[in-house]
């Protein structure tokens, strides 16, 4: 045993659905809901426990869904371990996203920039409506 890591993360109970999207999109082992015994020992109420691609079959992360912390095994988070799980949480915030502007109404398209980062744009202004009337830009909030 190396050590326990815990990482802070934004990643709670309203982020379930994303965080499961995500897992299946980097194909995954599916995510598990529940109370949890966290690496650290500590009990965990109410967790989503992942197992990142290429950890060891033992290997996990607990999410404690109240306070966003990810506990985990320090020797698992280094190298390829880490990036597999940093990518699962940048895929978690995409999908998150990608809901909140299908459930406001739009179709949002992914970007991938020139430096890896992953934008969602959405078409919000100009044009006509059904009806025929002109319509005005816009802004989308995604609280």
């Amino acid at each position: 045993m190396s050590g326990v890591r815990t990482v802070q993360t934004n990643l709670t109970a309203d982020n379930v659905q994303p965080m499961m999207i995500a897992a299946d999109i980097l194909k995954m082992e599916p995510p598990v809901r529940g109370r949890q015994r966290a690496y650290s020992g500590e009990i965990v109420a109410d967790a989503l426990r992942i197992k990142p691609k290429g950890w060891p079959h033992y290997g996990y992360v607990d999410i404690d869904l109240k306070n966003g912390n990810a506990i985990t095994d320090e020797d698992w988070m280094r190298g390829s371990g880490g990036t597999s799980f940093d990518r699962w949480v940048q895929q978690t915030m995409i999908e998150s996203n990608r809901l909140k502007f299908t459930n406001a109404g739009y179709t949002p398209t992914e970007h991938v920039l020139a430096d890896g980062t992953i934008e969602l744009r959405v078409e919000i202004g100009g044009g006509v409506s059904a009806d025929g009337t002109k319509k005005s830009g816009g802004k989308v909030a995604l609280d």
